[in-house]
């Protein structure tokens, strides 16, 4: 399980390389804007690269496994999550 606070980014599905807007999740749950049909969506998080960059989840709607990647993997995106990260292992928030 994921218990962490995931915040908007601007990214595309690894696969099939189309765009998607994560909407800010919490737990284990996102919320995306799948350009590719149009659709608001949320999703189950499967698992995450631990530098923020990457998420794989299980879309509700389809019951596909998905791979999105962050298009914004500048250092400072990176110490971002980095930050949010150490911040809920402190709170005990990580079950990863």
């Amino acid at each position: 399980m994921f218990a962490a606070t995931l915040f908007a980014w601007e990214g595309y599905d690894s696969k099939e390389g189309t765009d998607v807007d994560v909407q800010r999740g919490e737990d284990n749950t996102i919320e995306f804007y799948d350009y590719s049909d149009k659709s608001h969506c949320s999703a189950q998080i499967r698992g995450r690269h631990i530098d923020g960059t990457e998420i794989e989840v299980c879309d509700y709607q389809s019951g596909r496994n998905r791979t999105f990647r962050r298009k914004d993997a500048s250092p400072e995106a990176r110490e971002e999550f980095d930050t949010i990260e150490q911040q809920e292992f402190n709170r005990g928030d990580r079950h990863d």
